[in-house]
């Protein structure tokens, strides 16, 4: 009896965030978070929880979360693109780390000198244009900020294909069959089904910040340009 209200608990912790997902993937709201989101600058990342699957020691349970292999990953690399763009648009206008995007775009806008310009592509991805004889690092920051636009325009395709590639993680996990689950194992398998619930959970999150933040860095470089 212990056994089955045990495992029954197991599936019951997956049925909340199926559900909470198909709210999002629908537009509609949601309450529930993960205690990382709700703590969480609003419209930012979180920072705070490493969205790596845990492992059980069950073939089938683990096997299920392999499937989020690929949209964390997916979030990871473009993170690390956000952040490498800012860190050398910063470096190069020899502004301190951590300088928010929109000012750092408002330095480059008065060392340029009016000798920068915007283009914007059929795709609606904006690019600076340099003409010649700017400083050198007006140059490099030029680079930096084209650079970082040719992998939004990437990121944003990766991005949208996040959810489904979530959901697909969850309708799997809402398939695992308990009865295959060992009496001894199933503390552990309850622990790191939680876990990587949650990680689901704060990865949609993470997802939607991501292209928000991306489509405001992008409004910022076409808003703090055009007039030039």
């Amino acid at each position: 009896m212990r056994r089955s209200l045990i495992l029954a608990a197991i599936v019951a912790l997956i049925a909340p965030t199926a559900e909470a997902l198909a709210k999002k993937n629908k537009g509609e709201e949601t309450t529930t978070t993960t205690e990382t989101a709700a703590t969480a600058e609003a419209g930012a990342p979180a920072e705070d929880m490493t969205l790596v699957m845990q492992k059980s020691g069950v073939a089938d349970v683990d096997q299920v979360f392999m499937k989020a292999d690929a949209p964390l990953g997916t979030l990871t690399n473009v993170h690390e693109q956000m952040t490498h763009m800012k860190n050398n648009l910063n470096a190069a206008l020899s502004l301190s780390e951590g300088t928010p995007f929109d000012d750092a775009l408002a330095d480059l806008k008065t060392k340029a000198e009016g000798k920068v310009n915007l283009a914007v592509s059929d795709r609606g991805i904006p690019h600076l244009e340099a003409e010649e004889g700017v400083p050198a690092n007006v140059d490099a920051a030029v680079d930096s900020v084209n650079h970082g636009m040719d992998n939004l325009r990437d990121a944003m395709v990766q991005l949208a294909e996040i959810p489904g590639q979530l959901k697909e993680a969850y309708v799997a996990a809402s398939a695992v069959d308990p009865s295959k689950v060992e009496a001894t194992k199933i503390p552990k398998v309850t622990k790191v089904t939680n876990h990587n619930l949650k990680v689901l959970a704060q990865a949609q999150d993470d997802a939607e910040a991501m292209k928000a933040e991306l489509e405001a860095m992008k409004a910022s470089v076409q808003t703090t340009f055009k007039s030039m």
